[in-house]
């Protein structure tokens, strides 16, 4: 039997029509669900059930920022944490100790995993976001799905990503050492 599933460009094309009819049927108050979306559209897996999966994630996100947050108060786009949006001092499980660095798209933190009894680094966008297709969003997120794809001795590993007070984080491996500026510092470029 010939392989039937369309190339990899269309295949994404088509996840993402689909996810924005998801997001405008369900906005319009439509009983949308993904079990549907899925049986519909079976040959667009594994793709359309990870995407699916991110909508859910950031839809579940907007609703306890939503429940948690008045609308006068949330932060600033593109501007959260330099105007004082508040890091808070746990996400799940990690507690977070002290920042350990910033840069021009987010600021790092040193946490504890106190499940997992680990030191962990949590970096936070600089910039809220304001829904599923906020390209910020989508840019961080694929860049953390990318490197949680890739394993090699001299990455770091990529243990979660998610929102909280729509700001994106991820959570990955922390390597104890210099910092880059360091480096540079002491050995020149």
């Amino acid at each position: 039997m010939q392989d039937t599933a369309p190339p990899d460009e269309e295949r994404r094309t088509r996840v993402q029509q689909l996810v924005r009819e998801v997001v405008a049927r369900r906005s319009a108050g439509e009983r949308c669900s993904d079990e549907d979306l899925i049986a519909a559209h079976g040959e667009l897996m594994p793709e359309l059930a990870q995407a699916l999966r991110d909508l859910a994630m950031i839809e579940e996100a907007r609703r306890h920022a939503a429940a948690g947050t008045p609308t006068s108060t949330c932060p600033e786009p593109r501007d959260a944490l330099s105007r004082g949006a508040l890091i808070p001092s746990q996400v799940g499980a990690v507690q977070l100790i002290r920042e350990i660095g910033r840069g021009g798209m987010g600021v790092v933190y040193l946490g504890h995993d106190r499940m997992l009894h680990r030191d962990v680094a949590v970096k936070f966008l600089l910039h809220a976001v304001w829904g599923s297709d906020d390209p910020c969003l989508t840019r961080f997120i694929e860049g953390a799905r990318a490197a949680a794809a890739v394993r090699h001795p001299n990455l770091t590993m990529i243990y979660q990503v998610d929102l909280i007070q729509e700001i994106p984080y991820l959570a990955m491996e922390y390597v104890d050492g210099p910092t880059l500026a360091d480096v540079l510092r002491r050995c020149g470029p």
